[in-house]
């Protein structure tokens, strides 16, 4: 489970407040921030490390951020130029959210482009962790949509939504994207996230 800030209110000492509560927590998956406090979590990180003598605890904790957040309505080039210097700054895991009104519009090749262009940005250095933004989808079958795109274009994960908006993730979503990451597991062998 990740422990996440996403206030337009946070400030390194925020930051600081939230990795020192992961690492009390014993620890959490990753911590999930802005992009702009990613080199300062990462340095904290390390220095909570050294002084707390906990090197292994720390190092299990990983820095994620958000990208094309929280509107999906960003150009593939600046997304693409967001995620090499997330991951140059310390990034480990990068939680995209995807055009998802066009996935409304039945458009869908911006998003295969984009979750392709992100995933060859991640590299070997990141995990790709997507957001559909399912609250926002009007159906089962655009949240399945959505899904079956970024499972086939690269995601390593998916994820529900943004939490900005007014639907958030709800039993019905997740039980249909966990549908298509079975569908997409019996197909080809291999798990992706949720």
């Amino acid at each position: 489970m990740d422990l996440t800030s996403l206030n337009n209110s946070d400030t390194n000492e925020t930051i600081t407040k939230l990795i020192k509560k992961a690492i009390e927590l014993g620890p959490v998956s990753a911590i999930c921030i802005y992009p702009q406090f990613v080199s300062h979590s990462y340095d904290t990180l390390v220095k909570e490390a050294k002084i707390n003598n906990i090197n292994n605890q720390v190092s299990n904790i990983n820095l994620a951020t958000v990208i094309n957040f929280p509107k999906g309505d960003g150009n593939i080039i600046d997304i693409c130029s967001s995620i090499s210097i997330a991951i140059a700054n310390g990034a480990e895991e990068i939680d995209l959210v995807i055009p998802y009104k066009d996935i409304i519009k039945g458009e869908y090749e911006t998003t295969a482009l984009l979750v392709r262009a992100a995933k060859e940005a991640c590299g070997d250095k990141a995990k790709l962790k997507v957001i559909i933004e399912s609250g926002a989808l009007q159906n089962e079958q655009q949240i399945r949509i959505a899904s079956r795109i970024c499972i086939e274009n690269g995601a390593d994960f998916i994820k529900t939504s943004t939490g900005k908006i007014k639907v958030g993730a709800t039993v019905e979503a997740a039980e249909a994207m966990l549908s298509e990451i079975k569908n997409h597991y019996n197909k080809t062998g291999h798990w992706v996230g949720f």
